[in-house]
């Protein structure tokens, strides 16, 4: 499953996205609007603490639309593996030496 941007929910731990068990999910986070001027994605890297939960890959890539033609977005493959709370952080770093980091959750209920 491609998750846009209507299927993201949000609680007091922050985003989350609700998931079956068993089922690939396709993340996209776009940071465009946190990059200065010029700079643009080196690297991303993804982790849990979770064991029910398992990347496949995590990298960053450039948006198809013309005009953003330097890697701005995090994108992640994941499939839960087990019922739960599985929390992804995501971490990229920029041209320029920023480093930037997103955490969300995947839910998935029995």
């Amino acid at each position: 499953m491609a998750v846009t941007h209507t299927v993201w929910q949000r609680y007091n731990r922050g985003h989350y996205v609700k998931a079956n068990t068993g089922e690939q999910l396709n993340f996209v986070v776009d940071l465009q609007n946190e990059l200065d001027t010029g700079d643009f994605l080196q690297g991303c890297i993804a982790t849990t603490t979770s064991s029910g939960l398992t990347i496949f890959g995590a990298t960053v890539r450039t948006d198809p639309f013309p005009g953003l033609g330097v890697p701005h977005q995090q994108m992640v493959v994941v499939i839960p593996t087990a019922p739960g709370t599985h929390p992804v952080k995501l971490l990229s770093t920029t041209e320029n030496g920023k480093t930037i980091v997103k955490h969300f959750d995947i839910l998935t209920e029995r």
